[in-house]
């Protein structure tokens, strides 16, 4: 586990809770080694991590007819129509 945590250490957040924190993601888990493997070797966590580690973020506040998603932060939804488009 060790050599684990090591190797994630950048990504890790310990929690006061006992848990584990995945920083890419969000993600809380217990520090249970099959459970954290099974995270890191995940669709969601290599998807993530793509624009985590190359900083594709994007600040949607400066395009006008992108609004914000509701749950993805970093994603936007396209508004096609002024009905939906920022004030």
């Amino acid at each position: 586990m060790k050599r684990f945590l090591k190797k994630h250490k950048d990504e890790i957040q310990l929690l006061a809770n006992g848990k584990i924190k995945c920083l890419v993601t969000g993600h809380e888990m217990t520090k249970d080694l099959e459970a954290m493997e099974k995270h890191w070797s995940g669709k969601s966590y290599k998807k993530k991590k793509r624009a985590y580690k190359t900083g594709e973020a994007v600040n949607l506040e400066e395009f006008e007819w992108i609004i914000p998603h509701k749950f993805e932060k970093k994603q936007g939804v396209l508004c096609p129509d002024e009905r939906h488009a920022k004030p």
